[in-house]
């Protein structure tokens, strides 16, 4: 009978990250997270049970598929995420708003894109909706339609769409200079 061999405590702690990418990613499914990864469904299957472990090419292809640190994956005491490095034009907030995206989970991820998208919706927090409505600021009247479409949608999408539907052109115009004129005082 042969001896079993014994996993160190790396090799328990990769078993477990992998299983924890499987059903956080990939609602349990190993033939999911093979397909996802591009790894053998095999040697997923002897991941998890401990009789190998990913090499580190393995690790790195696990690794790109789910956002997370390599090392991480192999079971070493690293951070799970991959720091995410941006090229010059990027500024220092935006790495730091990626890479705390990557800490979250799947359900964190879509909550945090919501606010995101809630937020530009928002005229104090949208550098698009401020913009436009500086554009309308300076007391001459809306004269073209598209302008007045912008500046209805800045007030209200809803609105707008509701305007477009329902009213001319001219109207438009003459509906949009009407709430400039109002919104002033």
């Amino acid at each position: 009978m042969e001896k079993k061999h014994e996993l160190t405590r790396y090799e328990v702690q990769s078993v477990q990250r992998i299983k924890q990418l499987i059903q956080e990613y990939c609602e349990g499914s190993q033939q999911r997270f093979a397909e996802k990864t591009g790894v053998n469904k095999g040697s997923v299957s002897q991941y998890l049970n401990g009789k190998n472990s990913p090499s580190n090419s393995t690790a790195k292809k696990i690794a790109d598929a789910f956002h997370v640190a390599p090392a991480w994956v192999m079971g070493f005491d690293v951070a799970r995420n991959s720091v995410i490095t941006l090229n010059d034009e990027a500024k220092t907030d935006e790495s730091v708003l990626l890479n705390n995206f990557r800490e979250l989970t799947p359900e964190g991820r879509q909550k945090a894109i919501q606010y995101v998208i809630d937020l530009n919706q928002n005229m104090n927090y949208s550098a698009k909706l401020q913009a436009i409505q500086a554009k309308f600021l300076d007391g001459k009247e809306i004269a073209e339609y598209d302008d007045a479409i912008s500046y209805l949608e800045q007030a209200d999408t809803g609105v707008a769409a509701c305007f477009r539907e329902k009213l001319s052109e001219d109207d438009i115009i003459t509906v949009a200079n009407v709430m400039k004129k109002y919104q002033r005082k």
